[in-house]
């Protein structure tokens, strides 16, 4: 249904193309992307990042999270910062 609704109103020349472009248009470009344009490699840069953003996220936060758990002076060392993130909103703290 949204579908065919889409199609209809994009068909019909109610929206400017430039708004709303229809379905053939978007697989038509898409395919352009595809082989033309490198939208494979752009994924796979994507992917790496990502991956490697978590990978060297979970390197480091592991170990200071077990280190902070287990010593006390080390958890009285990052407490204050600890205790500032702990109150921040969440949409707060990934702001840079």
């Amino acid at each position: 249904m949204p579908l065919t609704l889409w199609w209809l109103l994009s068909a019909g020349g109610w929206i400017n193309k430039i708004f709303m472009p229809g379905p053939a248009d978007v697989v038509m470009r898409l395919g352009t992307w595809w082989t033309r344009d490198g939208l494979l490699q752009d994924f796979w840069i994507s992917i790496y990042r990502v991956t490697m953003g978590w990978l060297l996220s979970a390197v480091i936060a592991l170990p200071l999270g077990l280190l902070i758990g287990t010593y006390r002076p080390i958890q009285a060392f990052f407490e204050p910062l600890t205790d500032f993130i702990r109150y921040m909103p969440a949409v707060a703290s990934f702001r840079w």
